[in-house]
């Protein structure tokens, strides 16, 4: 028997969050913000701030609101930590 190898890519939640949405427009369009916010998410903020792909926990419960309506695979642990997909 020989065994499959699948190649995994860990996604940190920003990344994961917009692929599952489609991309920063449609997430941005869903939770009502700019597009220019939700991309801001991926980048590390000079001097403090988020980490990178950190999404700020006053939208999570939006986010999972909507994950919910539309049936997204998006729990609070990928808001935390991300997730890995195949690669």
């Amino acid at each position: 028997m020989t065994e499959t190898k699948v190649n995994k890519r860990h996604l940190n939640p920003a990344e994961y969050v917009i692929l599952i949405f489609g991309g920063v427009r449609p997430l941005a369009r869903r939770l009502d913000i700019d597009p220019s916010t939700i991309s801001y998410w991926r980048t590390r903020k000079p001097r403090g701030g988020l980490n990178v792909g950190e999404i700020p926990r006053w939208h999570w419960i939006k986010i999972i609101q909507i994950a919910q309506e539309e049936k997204k695979p998006i729990t609070e642990k990928d808001l935390l930590h991300g997730r890995d997909i195949a690669a």
